[in-house]
């Protein structure tokens, strides 16, 4: 009798694992795995089933449901994040039509229909419940809104389109009429919340306010949530859940299960916590930061000027995120702000926000693709306050109109190969920093 192979022992335990580490990034990063789209990620997922169902459930309280069509993990965060809306959907109202869909979906119309016959229940039920023309197709706006809304539901994979063009329908032209059927998603997309969790978020004054879900999780399971969803977890926002990374033990034990699930390394700083993925590892079902776009180059860019003018031009990070070092050279040096706060983050006015912005466009324009060099110092500015939320890496405007860079955004630096010749004068004042002293 011979004895087993440790290699080929310990070969197939990594394989397994990378299998079910694969599994459990599909469910990470995708709304929901189609058996009829991807049968090897369902096949997989199926194969690790109970074991990431269990940990979902200890872990974070998340629910993944199962069919012989599609497998779900339902991620709800612990905290609404402005970085958690789709990407298709740009307003209030466009919410408000791609929720109305899924309502219309859980009335039984299992069967194909014509967007004619969506669009007057939508606006009945709508107007019924909020006022008349709250919702008024015959307004342009709100049908620009209904087709985001449509798109979202086609890109989710919760509508299929059979025939038809939105577009016409939203010009009022011919073919507009479409024939569309729901997805298997469309029934099981919903999240039922707690009434005092809607409450809470019907309260707020500004919608950017960041709102817990429920208020009696755990600490760790808000961490992981957080861990999992968010670009980072601040420990301003959570100290009690941010308390569990301090202590040496648990913290290595965190590290130690979450790379074990996904592969990612667990980097903790004092001011922030993240998984960090491994190089190469973007898929085609989500987006890591920082992405291949012009408008992340000039994030990347505001990154390092803000480092350089509080750190100085050493590629170095403090502890917590921004910290005080030698003198900054560069748009860094020609550019003032004030030293980070005591919860690692740099204030900036939206003055000394859009003099960088300036300073950054005067010189790196030429690198950028013709939509973001043609914008406007006003446009810039909010390609930037729109990215750099999205990523969690600023917040604000405050009420005194200030912008907070986070700590996260002191891991970040960029730079083009072959840099440009310093102008003359970055130091400058615009000529009107409300937008006047335009590139």
């Amino acid at each position: 009798m011979t004895s087993p192979n440790p290699n080929a022992v310990g070969s197939g335990a990594r394989r397994e694992r990378g299998e079910r580490q694969a599994a459990a990034i599909d469910l990470l990063d995708r709304p929901a795995v189609h058996l009829a789209e991807d049968p090897m990620a369902f096949r997989r997922i199926r194969m690790h089933l109970g074991e990431l169902r269990q940990w979902f459930d200890r872990r974070c309280r998340w629910p993944l449901l199962a069919t012989r069509e599609l497998i779900r993990l339902v991620k709800i965060p612990a905290w609404t994040r402005v970085g958690h809306g789709l990407p298709d959907l740009q307003h209030p109202l466009d919410y408000e039509l791609f929720t109305w869909v899924l309502w219309y979906a859980a009335g039984d119309h299992s069967e194909q229909f014509l967007l004619s016959e969506l669009v007057v229940e939508i606006e009945a039920r709508a107007n019924a419940a909020a006022g008349e023309r709250h919702v008024d197709f015959d307004d342009y706006v709100h049908r620009q809104a209904m087709v985001r809304a449509l798109r979202a539901h086609e890109r989710l994979g919760t509508l299929r389109r059979i025939d038809g063009d939105p577009n016409a329908w939203m010009n009022r032209g011919e073919g507009g009429n479409g024939l569309y059927e729901f997805g298997p998603l469309a029934y099981r997309w919903l999240v039922s919340l707690r009434r005092e969790g809607l409450e809470r978020l019907l309260a707020r004054d500004d919608p950017a306010t960041e709102v817990a879900v429920e208020t009696d999780l755990p600490p760790r399971v808000r961490l992981y949530r957080g861990l999992l969803l968010d670009p980072a977890v601040y420990r301003a926002d959570d100290p009690e859940a941010f308390r569990l990374l301090l202590d040496r033990h648990e913290r290595r034990r965190i590290a130690d299960e979450l790379f074990d699930v996904t592969g990612w390394e667990l980097e903790v700083t004092g001011a922030y916590a993240s998984l960090v993925r491994p190089n190469g590892s973007a898929g085609r079902h989500g987006e890591l930061f920082p992405a291949r776009r012009a408008r992340t180059d000039l994030v990347l860019l505001i990154c390092t000027a803000v480092h350089e003018a509080v750190n100085g031009s050493e590629d170095v990070e403090a502890p917590g995120g921004f910290g005080r070092s030698a003198p900054a050279k560069g748009i860094g040096a020609a550019w003032r702000c004030g030293e980070p706060d005591n919860q690692g983050c740099v204030v900036l006015t939206e003055a000394q926000l859009e003099r960088l912005v300036v300073a950054l466009a005067d010189r790196y324009r030429t690198y950028w693709g013709t939509t973001l060099a043609g914008h406007s110092t006003a446009g810039l500015l909010r390609e930037v306050l729109e990215e750099m939320r999205t990523w969690d890496l600023l917040r604000g405007p405050d009420a005194h109109g200030c912008y907070r860079i986070l700590p996260l955004a002191s891991r970040f630096r960029g730079q083009y190969a072959e840099e440009p010749a310093e102008p003359e004068d970055l130091g400058r004042e615009p000529a009107d920093p409300s937008g006047g002293g335009r590139p």
